[in-house]
């Protein structure tokens, strides 16, 4: 299953599973984040199909994923804004949690327990 037709068939999932969505921007948002950390996880090229069986699991993940980021969104703006940034330290806080949560938490915590289901279906990576 090509890429767009596995991100059509898991936002259509994660509406099954929960079905008191009503924002769709957010939830294309959050499936298309969430298929491309499988791919990445998963060492999927961009021409990669993807396998039927999967797209269960990543609803799965996408609805846990959705739920963290309507209880975190607190605007309609599209972009991250900066909320503080010191210097010597080098910290950076954004005014817009889930964008910062997505961006750096780790792949076993955002698949939670299905990183050992995702397992088996990387990819192995060769060197040349």
């Amino acid at each position: 299953m090509d890429r767009s037709l596995f991100v059509k068939e898991v936002a259509t999932q994660v509406k099954v599973i929960n079905r008191t969505i009503d924002d769709d921007d957010l939830l294309q948002f959050v499936v298309e984040e969430v298929v491309d950390r499988v791919s990445l996880y998963l060492r999927y090229d961009e021409e990669t199909e993807f396998d039927t069986r999967l797209v269960r699991v990543v609803a799965k993940v996408a609805s846990s994923v959705f739920k963290e980021a309507s209880n975190n969104v607190d605007s309609s703006e599209v972009e991250t804004s900066i909320k503080s940034m010191s210097d010597n330290g080098q910290s950076i806080t954004y005014g817009d949690a889930t964008k910062n949560y997505l961006a750096t938490v780790e792949d076993g915590v955002l698949f939670g327990g299905f990183a050992e289901l995702l397992r088996p279906y990387r990819r192995i990576r060769g060197i040349s």
